[in-house]
């Protein structure tokens, strides 16, 4: 096989990746359950809230089923920490807009 054919379908192939990837996010963002998925036992993930950019340090307890949401940086000063029984719904993964 020549070069030329080898890297074409090496781009076939990422755009194939690239698209099933597109695909996937689109399709758990809109169930809004890849934020629950995305947050493991116990460690603290950044988040950013789609809608205003604040960010949060949210953790999951196993214990007792509850998310944890931490305000970072100036939001601190101006909303307080809580818990809740499920990840807000505009909360995404830091760096992901």
């Amino acid at each position: 096989m020549s070069r030329n054919g080898i890297r074409s379908m090496i781009y076939c192939l990422l755009i194939c990746v690239v698209i099933w990837a597109a695909v996937v996010i689109k399709i758990l963002h809109v169930t809004g359950c890849s934020m629950a998925k995305a947050i493991p036992n116990g460690r603290a993930v950044m988040m950013r809230n789609n809608r205003t950019g604040a960010a949060w340090l949210v953790s999951f307890d196993y214990r007792d089923g509850s998310y944890w949401h931490e305000p970072q940086g100036n939001l601190r000063h101006i909303r307080r920490p809580y818990a809740s029984r499920s990840v807000e719904p505009n909360l995404v993964p830091a760096g992901t807009h």
